[in-house]
């Protein structure tokens, strides 16, 4: 009984997840309710890290000044409330902090059955089949399958490609230290081969890095690579030209250019910085949903160019973070973030997992608003006090 309560918001999460891009309204409530749940559970099983309660209560009076500075007091609610999420999440981790075992079966079970469900879609569209609706992007309404050369990108029961690839990412690396079985092999084949269908580049480049470290995938990962680029060139060259396409055009957007919302953002926060803002312009005034929901007067104010799309966010977390809340509090709540690992007790394999997931997390959030959003941080944070809590000297089988 105790474990499904601890599991309970983790499961209602993972089912309301696909269908938030079309039931917007309950997967806000479903989201909202399972914080409330967490905070619950953390009081009444008296579970608490007071060190991070401590942090917590700096950051929220750090979030007076702007909060009460917003445009819109409603606007401030909504944004507090994501920028709360991953402090929440964590404090849930430390108290389900000995749940290890129970968390890393249930997040295999649901890795398997997502790769399931994957096949059923790639096979429902070679049958012409249409009906498995969530697996679509949904943009103001608009139904769209994301493809990237003209292959439907991996959703699972997620819904989106970038978080199935983030979830499958974290997977691998936890099987491959925690996971003792017969079914070791397939499960990191698995998770590989739905890190790369994912295809999202951001993750397949962290993932590649992250095993090329690893002596024991090291050369397995030149070997792939290599072989991959070969097969390409010979018997898929229209695909590798549009792979180096692909490759070209993000960079050119983010890096070499300024020529996108997201690279736009990014220089609106340098000069932020630039201008000395310590203590932020508001909450909600800069980068996140609630300030294009409620029409921040910001972007008017520094002119901001979003290029000629309509997007809800600018999909860069940091500018977002550092422009409403300003530097000093930005720096004390990535400290909270990042508070775990100040353990100098850990054993080198867990500090390279707790690495491994906050460099993918926080790299991430270079490119999207995966450090506010509840599922990465399922998929992430709420992992973190388990792992250093596992025991040191066991491995942990499905059965």
């Amino acid at each position: 009984m105790i474990k499904f309560l601890q599991l309970f918001p983790v499961i209602l999460l993972l089912i309301i997840e696909p269908f938030s891009f079309v039931y917007n309204n309950i997967s806000s409530f479903i989201h909202i309710f399972s914080l409330i749940y967490m905070l619950s559970y953390i009081l009444i099983s008296k579970k608490i890290n007071y060190n991070l309660i401590f942090l917590f209560v700096l950051l929220l009076l750090s979030f007076i000044y702007p909060f009460f500075i917003s445009y819109n007091y409603i606007a401030a609610t909504e944004s507090l409330i994501r920028y709360i999420t991953p402090i929440v999440v964590l404090l849930y981790s430390y108290s389900i902090r000995f749940s290890f075992n129970m968390l890393l079966k249930f997040f295999i079970l649901y890795t398997l059955l997502s790769f399931g469900y994957q096949i059923i879609i790639y096979l429902s569209i070679y049958y012409g089949v249409d009906n498995f609706w969530f697996f679509n992007e949904v943009r103001r309404g608009v139904y769209s399958s994301n493809t990237v050369f003209g292959i439907l990108r991996a959703t699972g029961l997620l819904g989106f490609f970038d978080i199935y690839g983030f979830l499958n990412l974290i997977m691998f690396f936890l099987i491959h230290y925690f996971y003792i079985g017969k079914y070791k092999n397939i499960l990191l084949i698995i998770t590989f081969l739905a890190v790369i269908f994912s295809i999202s580049f951001k993750l397949i480049f962290c993932f590649l890095i992250f095993c090329f470290l690893i002596k024991k995938y090291r050369l397995k990962v030149l070997l792939v690579s290599s072989s991959l680029i070969i097969i390409g060139q010979v018997y898929f060259i229209n695909l590798s030209d549009e792979l180096i396409s692909q490759i070209s055009k993000r960079s050119e957007l983010y890096i070499t250019s300024a020529n996108s919302a997201r690279a736009e953002s990014y220089v609106v926060m340098i000069n932020e910085l630039k201008n000395l803002n310590f203590f932020g312009k508001g909450l909600a005034t800069f980068g996140g949903p609630a300030s294009t929901k409620y029409n921040s007067p910001y972007y008017d104010e520094v002119n901001f160019d979003w290029h000629g799309l309509e997007l809800a966010t600018t999909d860069t977390y940091y500018p977002h973070l550092f422009v409403e809340i300003g530097l000093l509090p930005s720096l004390l709540y990535l400290f909270i973030i990042l508070f775990p690992l100040f353990n100098f007790k850990l054993k080198i394999k867990k500090i390279k997992i707790l690495l491994i997931i906050y460099f993918t997390l926080l790299f991430t959030s270079i490119f999207t608003f995966a450090l506010n959003d509840i599922i990465y941080m399922i998929f992430s944070l709420l992992l973190i006090y388990p792992i250093i809590n596992s025991c040191d000297k066991k491995k942990y089988e499905l059965l």
